[in-house]
């Protein structure tokens, strides 16, 4: 069956632009990763829902979750990530929005100029972005990207080799466009490349005028998608007051301005943005999505810390010292965690290429030596040994 997808990644990291003298940007981008990703059912286009529904035999609400398996056969075949090269450039999108003769003047603002390439699960392209409202809006910090396809998928609930569920398996990718967006669907490691992906998926929060914002973690996406309903109800209720009481309509005026401020569709971005950001680094340093149930970013930095068990030296706990000071210790504790990650990869590196010049040796010395295959691995193990001492020289 088809269905059109809006999906999310990244953008390469502020070393990795490249201005060119023409004033264009050349930078890659993660636009595609292998494994699961969930979706919830206003991601998908009500055509696409009902089809959906039709194969699940059940009705899917906007926040059910929606699980889809990516093989990494499908992802990395050739053909796929070859399709991606010369796919147009936008900024912002939906799945309904896709580049097409009518909307390739006013849309565009760059495109792929190489196929894909695969780092570790992700799929990488080079972009060429070449309109100067698309430019300053990454400079603002607009750097995750959004890949719009168009995929054949079957239902077929299942496990993947690894265990985990999923109900339905991806067949096919056609790309049609990458967007430049705000929040990406990988979490923060979509940003320009410039950090790592826990793996958390996003879902959506509905606001008031139908409009969405994604949360990485669903028990944030429930406790805020509950803050914010019962916002609502208060604004709604002291709007109703205002109306019977017409002595107290200043003070309930008041009351309702600061309600609906608290509702409004920018405060509530800018509050999932950060509890999401947070929640993202925390599960970086403790390996783990957060358990706690607050939404304020100091409890979540102040719980992450206890976990790792350091000792706040401010006061009787990191929850009930300064914020600010909180906030020093757990960023220079995410900075040390990176630089551990990035220093582990590299040995990691290094060990592979020495594990695979040993096998080469050890199949060139059964391959060129006439003597016993005890005689020939010895000889193979001297060459790696010798190489190693050379290599420490």
């Amino acid at each position: 069956m088809h269905i059109r997808f809006a999906d999310r990644a990244t953008v390469g990291k502020v070393s990795q632009r490249v201005v060119l003298d023409n004033g264009y940007m050349q930078v890659p981008g993660k636009v595609a990763r292998a494994g699961l990703q969930r979706y919830v059912g206003a991601d998908f286009l009500p055509a696409d829902l009902a089809a959906i529904e039709q194969q699940h035999g059940r009705t899917i609400g906007p926040l059910d979750p929606i699980i889809i398996y990516r093989p990494p056969e499908l992802v990395f075949d050739p053909a796929t990530m070859a399709a991606f090269d010369n796919v147009d450039v936008i900024i912002d999108h939906t799945a309904a929005n896709f580049v097409d003769t009518q909307t390739y003047e006013s849309d565009s603002v760059g495109h792929a100029i190489s196929a894909g390439r695969q780092e570790g699960d992700w799929m990488v392209v080079d972009l060429l972005i070449k309109a100067q409202r698309a430019i300053d809006a990454i400079g603002r910090g607009k750097t995750a990207l959004s890949a719009g396809y168009d995929g054949q998928y079957r239902y077929a609930p299942g496990t993947t080799p690894d265990g985990q569920h999923y109900d339905l398996i991806l067949t096919s990718i056609k790309p049609n466009h990458i967007a430049l967006c705000d929040i990406a669907r990988a979490g923060p490691a979509a940003r320009l490349a410039d950090s790592q992906s826990t793996g958390v998926l996003p879902m959506k929060i509905r606001l008031a005028d139908g409009t969405s914002v994604d949360v990485a973690d669903e028990n944030a996406r429930t406790l805020i998608q509950r803050e914010l309903d019962s916002a609502a109800q208060s604004a709604q209720a002291a709007q109703q007051e205002a109306s019977q009481a017409a002595a107290e309509r200043d003070a309930l005026k008041d009351e309702n301005e600061k309600l609906q401020a608290r509702t409004s569709d920018s405060a509530i971005a800018a509050r999932v943005q950060e509890v999401t950001a947070v929640q993202h680094d925390a599960a970086q340093l403790t390996g783990r999505v957060a358990d706690s149930a607050s939404i304020d970013p100091h409890a979540i930095r102040a719980q992450a810390l206890d976990q790792m068990g350091i000792k706040c030296r401010y006061a009787d706990s990191w929850q009930n010292a300064d914020p600010a000071r909180t906030e020093a210790r757990f960023d220079a504790e995410l900075e040390k965690k990176q630089a551990e990650q990035e220093q582990q990869n590299t040995v990691a590196a290094k060990t592979a290429d020495s594990l695979r010049n040993l096998g080469n040796d050890a199949a060139n010395s059964v391959a060129h030596h006439t003597s016993s295959p005890d005689q020939a691995r010895r000889a193979a193990r001297d060459q790696y040994f010798n190489r190693l001492k050379g290599g420490a020289q």
